[in-house]
């Protein structure tokens, strides 16, 4: 049994961005890919994406998860979990959880991904980068195609990738 905490970049139902607290936990099982309701909605498009998750973390640490299940808690009570932008983030932590590797504390990503690692653009990347400043992140990192409006005004490295491997050797220490 191994869990992981993380900070995942979001935007509230005002608008804002926001780190919204994660965990991860891998626990002897059937290769489910789970998700805790007891505080929170998932809806599909976010269940998608720690699917996909799921399936690149598998192919990054070269084992198939058919004895692990995959826990995703959120500690945001009565949040809805909505969107992709994620994704990449959950299939990182699972490496970690898996792997023991820490998620460097001073950067965060927000990207969605595909099921072959490859990473997309999403909405609302300047509030989300705003908020991971905020919260003293130092890295940020967007998929290689993201268009960001006037990053170094920002205060915080952007750092461009194509695919889920590039993002995981940025984010694990």
């Amino acid at each position: 049994h191994s869990s992981v905490d993380f900070y995942a970049p979001a935007i509230t139902d005002a608008g804002a961005g926001a780190l919204v607290k994660f965990r991860v936990s891998l626990i002897p099982g059937s290769g489910k890919t789970l998700v805790n309701v007891e505080n929170s909605r998932y809806r599909e498009d976010s269940e998608n994406a720690l699917v996909k998750a799921n399936k690149n973390a598998e192919d990054i640490i070269g084992v198939k998860l058919a004895y692990i299940d995959v826990i995703l808690d959120v500690e945001a009570i009565g949040s809805e979990v909505g969107g992709e932008s994620a994704g990449a983030m959950f299939s990182i932590a699972i490496v970690s959880a898996y792997t023991g590797k820490k998620i460097n504390p001073g950067t965060t990503i927000s990207a969605g991904i595909t099921e072959n690692g490859l990473l997309f653009a999403v909405d609302s990347i300047e509030e989300k980068i705003l908020a991971a400043k905020t919260a003293g992140k130092t890295r940020f990192v967007v998929a290689k195609n993201q268009g960001v409006k006037a990053p170094e005004d920002v205060g915080i490295e952007v750092i461009r990738v194509s695919n889920i491997q590039e993002a995981v050797e940025q984010m694990l220490s």
